[in-house]
């Protein structure tokens, strides 16, 4: 039997003049999330960040439990 144990969202940005990218992980998100919503939050917080901050991409992470049900021990 399979369980969704947890979902994380990782906001990807680029900021103007640095090489590497910023990452910003929220970890405690409602299971299922839409894309919509998923792409609203990288907006969210790129209006945080510097000016012409760019939203490169968000990255979700589900860790998954999985467990023998008793039909099939």
């Amino acid at each position: 039997m399979q369980t969704l144990e947890s979902t994380k969202l990782t906001v990807v940005m680029m900021v103007p003049g640095v090489e590497k990218t910023e990452k910003q992980t929220i970890a405690t998100i409602a299971p299922n999330p839409a894309e919509e919503q998923i792409l609203a939050l990288g907006d969210i917080l790129v209006s945080f960040a510097p000016v012409a901050t760019v939203c490169e991409s968000v990255i979700k992470t589900e860790q998954v439990s999985y467990k023998k049900t008793e039909e099939a021990k």
